[in-house]
């Protein structure tokens, strides 16, 4: 026998309270075509991916509630270290009666700065770096305020947003890595590297820099320090499988009268003494 229709007013996600006012019987929440994401709450559709769970809380949270934390910088799609928790985050407005249920990580602010990102209610990027700052290393930290802030092409909102964390976890982190953060980098790996550079006290390169010549445009480059015409490419699984065109682009690049230092992931871990050795000869010999 069909299942009876659910009320057209329901949506996807709803909770039985809502559906039994809306005229669904106690049988047709039993049904096993509904999911049962969170305790009373039903979900006609799919729930493989952070969206759709998400939606699948919003019938229990208060009004002001976002999505914060770590599902915050998921939903950016703001790039994270391995292993950050899978639970949903969600801040709630200050004097919001309280959510407890498994698998929701329940915070508190009292006016969150807030954008709609797929249908949802979201913490602002640059306000959930601060959110993380208490959380992360500073390396991971700095990695996730160089995404933020190479979207937007400035530092102005995350200083915005640093300003109105006064007092709270996590800010003389955040300071820290703020000093750090720069606009340009188009990946953890060129973050990570223009870290270790830092730390080795090199001069601060240009970040996707561009090469001219007097014929014109020659290439974009992942790391330039210009004064010494010296051009760092970090050659990672995109870079392989060109690897011929890359080859090409070292010789355009060298015939120009520039030194190319190829990078790979490995000469940001540990046994980098050879890449170190080589840059801090041409770049402060």
């Amino acid at each position: 026998m069909p299942r009876k229709p659910l009320p057209p007013q329901l949506g996807t996600a709803f909770t039985i309270s809502q559906a039994r006012r809306a005229g669904a019987s106690r049988g047709r929440m039993r049904a096993g075509d509904l999911r049962r994401p969170f305790h009373g709450v039903r979900v006609a559709g799919d729930l493989g991916s952070l969206v759709s769970r998400a939606k699948a809380l919003l019938p229990v949270l208060p009004p002001g509630s976002a999505f914060s934390h770590w599902t915050a910088a998921q939903l950016w799609h703001l790039p994270l270290p391995p292993g950050h928790p899978s639970d949903l985050q969600v801040t709630l407005p200050a004097g919001a009666g309280r959510i407890r249920r498994p698998g929701v990580c329940v915070h508190r602010a009292s006016r969150p700065a807030v954008r709609h990102r797929s249908g949802l209610r979201v913490v602002t990027p640059e306000a959930t770096w601060c959110d993380l700052a208490g959380t992360l290393d500073l390396a991971d930290l700095v990695i996730l305020g160089d995404a933020v802030v190479s979207r937007i092409d400035s530092t102005e909102t995350l200083c915005q947003a640093l300003a109105a964390y006064s007092g709270r976890r996590g800010v003389a982190a955040a300071r820290e890595a703020l000093g750090l953060v720069r606009i340009g980098s188009r990946s953890p790996q060129e973050t990570r590297g223009r870290l270790l550079f830092h730390d080795w006290g090199l001069p601060e390169p240009e970040l996707n820099a561009d090469i001219l010549d007097e014929s014109g445009w020659l290439a974009n480059v992942d790391f330039l320090w210009r004064a010494r015409r010296v051009i760092g490419e970090y050659y990672g699984g995109v870079h392989a499988s060109s690897w011929k065109q890359d080859l090409g682009r070292t010789a355009l690049l060298e015939d120009a009268g520039f030194r190319v230092v190829v990078m790979t992931g490995r000469d940001f871990g540990p046994g980098n003494a050879q890449l170190r050795a080589r840059l801090r000869r041409l770049l402060t010999d």
